[in-house]
């Protein structure tokens, strides 16, 4: 079995890996897989997103996310960031309290989280709502095949 059938078995049963995670799995140092990842992912065999590897999709249709009650942040969503190192954020629907919406705000609006401070801003307004987040669901704004790449 070649070095990346072995890395595309372990991604497909684990779900996205680091390298650190993928050279074990291997039995294999970091630095000795680093050249395959990145041969990997410039033939499109891998994709790579915020040190993650993961399959390329072959399918054109977006994913869908669970709700996440209040502002905790689990490692999956942190996977989902995007941007540039040390301003990924991630885009999500925020559903808001009663308090909010008694100053006039609708239960639901568009939000981004930014990792790095982890905090909730409305993509409308600006403002920061952390605390009045009662859930929020990420977004898959990964572009798609169907639309040629648009978001």
């Amino acid at each position: 079995m070649s070095i990346i059938t072995e890395i595309k078995s372990f991604i497909r049963a684990n779900g996205p890996a680091t390298c650190r995670d993928i050279a074990a799995a291997v039995n294999a140092e970091p630095r000795d897989i680093i050249p395959v990842l990145r041969n990997a992912v410039d033939r499109m065999a891998l994709s790579e997103r915020n040190g993650f590897y993961d399959l390329l999709s072959t399918e054109s249709r977006r994913q869908s996310f669970n709700w996440i009650e209040g502002c905790a942040l689990p490692g999956w969503v942190y996977r989902l960031a995007r941007g540039p190192r040390t301003c990924e954020s991630i885009d999500v629907v925020v559903e808001l309290n009663s308090i909010k919406q008694e100053q006039g705000w609708p239960s639901f609006i568009f939000a981004s989280i930014d990792v790095r401070l982890g905090c909730f801003k409305c993509l409308s307004t600006g403002e920061i709502v952390d605390r009045y987040v009662l859930r929020y669901m990420p977004l898959d704004t990964t572009p798609s095949a169907r639309n040629g790449g648009a978001l």
